[in-house]
């Protein structure tokens, strides 16, 4: 069961292919704040088709699967920015679970150890020396068991042990953290949420807005977030906390989800039925996809088709990498390429993804539902086209 409840929540984190961890090393790779070469001359026709996923994106994902040790379960739900390892819950044969960092070169070390078989990690956001997660256990994940979590952090460069930012946090999104500062929001009823902005060396929280703000991101130095009351994206200076101007964005009526890495913006509409994507300088936003509820079935069927608004009929975070946008629908991870028109499945039905700017790990990559593939979005080749 606590499988089954870890691969129904999604995170999302990102570059570079690897292969069993252990095959690469973090140079190279440009600065986030730098926006993306890209290979789009134009913008691509509106309505993506779906494809084959090619041999050569196969290919990438048996290379970079995680090597798991006998008896040993494996859920992942951080990655390094620089796509050199990862941090996950290992399930040992004994029942134990750990959250460990696994490194570069097969390395591991262990984060924390959790008390009994019932807690373990949700999600999590890596800086490269700050991990900042959520931990939970099975009464509070269990349907009538009132949810929440409690947010810790950790100091990668040090020996301590992980500590705790939040007590019963009622976060309501994944934490970013860039240079030592998180961001997230928490909700504080109804339609209301806060976004909070923590200085990690510091221990220092301060609440940057309030109302119906969205989850926010790190796009440089600033902090990015959608305030659904007055349709603006805002944007905050990380380091003083003071308003900055937001970069060029196409206006939006109203969203869900918001992802952008200065180069590319993606965004699932509120309803969550249409993923959307622009450019400066495209005259207008392009749909990548439009969910459409099938026809009722007769009374008679034994299956009714499930309301428009259920997991099985909804975009959700979007994730954008160059020319590459990821998103999950369905219970499953796809991403659209914008150099071609089309998109791909990537995992079968409760798939998960953990993502970051150009990084994807994912699962379930083979018939064993606990291997997972770290693999770099920025090296795959265009997806196929659509025929006309």
């Amino acid at each position: 069961m606590a499988n089954h409840v870890l691969r129904g929540v999604t995170a999302l984190v990102g570059l570079t292919v690897l292969a069993s961890l252990g095959a690469c090393t973090p140079g190279g790779r440009p600065d986030p704040a730098t926006p993306p070469a890209t290979e789009v001359t134009a913008p691509p026709r509106p309505d993506f088709c779906e494809v084959t996923l090619p041999a050569s994106w196969r290919e990438a994902i048996r290379a970079g699967r995680i090597t798991q040790h006998p008896g040993q379960r494996t859920h992942v739900i951080a990655a390094a920015p620089d796509g050199t390892s990862v941090f996950a819950n290992i399930e040992r044969a004994d029942a134990s679970r750990q959250l460990t960092w696994l490194q570069d070169g097969g390395r591991r070390r262990t984060v924390a150890t959790m008390p009994d078989q019932f807690t373990f990690a949700l999600w999590g956001s890596f800086d490269g020396r700050w991990l900042v997660y959520a931990l939970t256990d099975l009464s509070r994940a269990a349907p009538h068991g009132g949810g929440g979590a409690d947010l810790y952090a950790w100091d990668s460069t040090g020996d301590g042990p992980p500590s705790r930012l939040l007590d019963q946090s009622s976060a309501a999104a994944i934490p970013v953290v860039r240079n030592g500062r998180a961001a997230w929001t928490q909700h504080t009823g109804g339609r209301e949420f806060e976004l909070h902005l923590y200085s990690l060396p510091d221990r220092r929280d301060r609440i940057i807005a309030r109302g119906r703000v969205t989850d926010a991101q790190f796009v440089g130095e600033d902090l990015l977030w959608y305030d659904r009351s007055d349709g603006r994206v805002r944007a905050v200076s990380a380091a003083t906390g003071e308003t900055v101007p937001p970069p060029p964005l196409p206006a939006m009526a109203t969203t869900a989800g918001l992802a952008t890495d200065g180069l590319t913006t993606a965004w699932v509409t509120e309803n969550q039925q249409e993923l959307n994507v622009w450019r400066a300088g495209w005259p207008q936003a392009v749909r990548i996809l439009r969910v459409t509820r099938p026809s009722p079935r007769p009374v008679s069927s034994p299956r009714p088709v499930p309301p428009a608004t259920d997991a099985f009929s909804t975009v959700q975070q979007p994730a954008v990498a160059r020319d590459l946008v990821v998103f999950e629908r369905e219970l499953a991870w796809y991403a659209a390429d914008l150099r071609t028109g089309g998109y791909v499945r990537l995992t079968r039905d409760h798939g998960h993804a953990v993502n970051a700017p150009g990084v994807l790990t994912l699962a379930p990559v083979s018939e064993d539902e606990e291997t997972y593939a770290v693999l770099s979005l920025e090296r795959l080749p265009p997806l196929p086209g659509c025929r006309p």
